[in-house]
């Protein structure tokens, strides 16, 4: 068990990571921001779905890998 624990740290407690991480969450919030200025649409939680799933579905498909891989380094290190 804490074996995993320093794999799942080693990964995510690291400046790349962390600066990877608060980049994509700051580049997703001017984007919103900015389409909302801009353009005028109204982002709802509806659109942001749309977003993900019909307009660019790639960025759909990488968040389920994403939250699949999470879930599994969770349960193999807490396990």
């Amino acid at each position: 068990m804490e074996a995993g624990r320093e794999v799942f740290t080693a990964l995510w407690r690291n400046w790349p990571a962390t600066i990877l991480f608060y980049g994509a969450i700051l580049v997703h919030a001017l984007a919103t921001l900015g389409v909302h200025e801009f353009f005028g649409v109204n982002d709802s939680y509806l659109y942001e779905i749309l977003k993900i799933w019909v307009f660019e579905p790639l960025y759909g498909w990488l968040a389920v890998l994403a939250g699949a891989m999470a879930v599994l380094v969770c349960t193999n290190s807490c396990a």
